[in-house]
């Protein structure tokens, strides 16, 4: 256990930058869901820019195993996100990474 505050300030950023540098993904795999865990300890407030805007973002990495993992992980924060967000930001990305995958 995680005082919320340390989880939500300092490990998730720290987490969302290690998946932006990376490109491998295992790492993505495995770190999605912990991003997606501790974004619960976030106040509502501020869940849309710590959690929702650099996860929607990872929506455009070219990697297949970070796009099967924000997919896996979808059911977990899909109620938090907004039409325009997802009409502008995820389903074309999502949509380019089904045509590719065929």
């Amino acid at each position: 256990m995680l005082p919320s505050t340390f989880a939500t300030h300092l490990v998730l950023p720290t987490l969302l930058n290690s998946l932006t540098l990376t490109t491998m993904s295992t790492s993505a795999s495995s770190i999605i869901p912990l991003v997606i865990q501790l974004g619960t300890y976030a106040p509502s407030d501020e869940y849309k820019t710590l959690v929702l805007e650099p996860v929607v973002k990872l929506f455009a990495n070219p990697d297949r195993g970070t796009r099967m993992a924000l997919l896996d992980a979808l059911p977990d924060f899909a109620d938090k996100l907004d039409k325009q967000t997802v009409s502008e930001k995820v389903w074309p990305h999502i949509v380019s990474f089904a045509w590719f995958i065929r």
